[in-house]
């Protein structure tokens, strides 16, 4: 809360005159307070997860959707309608395409259909990241069996 009322930040964007438009894409409180603190003339935000939409113009209700999907709704409250497709998309430079076709090219199984998962586990705080090592050691278990419900049994 310190934050939204004595940051430096805050207070130079707030200087540019606020902005026309902000979008909250969680819902929260603290969100639809910032977007205010910010200066914004016409807020969106997300009815139905944690309050913050009551601070807002507009809103979209909160689903178990695809992230994605849901953003692309809030763009659709500001009139937006050719959208884009919602798909993962991954942002390589060309050092590391180059370095992912070496090691995706690289020694496939003989006699079985060759299987490769890519797997992000990154996340937006270094906190809530799992540790490299740990991801690191569970890319290198045995190979695994997939089942239909998208788990996977030792094989």
């Amino acid at each position: 809360m310190r934050f939204l009322w004595k940051s430096p930040q805050i207070d130079a964007l707030r200087a540019r005159g606020g902005f026309d438009v902000a979008i909250d894409v969680l819902g929260s409180y603290m969100g639809a307070l910032l977007m205010m603190r910010l200066g914004a003339r016409y807020r969106i935000g997300v009815r139905g997860y944690r309050g913050g939409w009551s601070g807002c113009q507009a809103h979209i209700v909160y689903a178990r959707r695809q992230a994605g999907r849901a953003a692309l709704a809030q763009g659709e409250l500001l009139g937006a309608t050719a959208l884009p497709e919602v798909r993962p998309q991954l942002f390589l430079t060309g050092d590391e395409r180059a370095r992912a076709t070496q090691l995706w090219m690289t020694n496939p199984p003989a006699g079985r259909p060759t299987v490769r998962i890519v797997a992000g586990v990154g996340a937006g705080v270094p906190t809530k990241a799992r540790p490299r090592a740990k991801s690191a050691r569970r890319s290198h278990k045995s190979p695994r069996r997939w089942n239909s419900k998208g788990t996977h049994a030792k094989s």
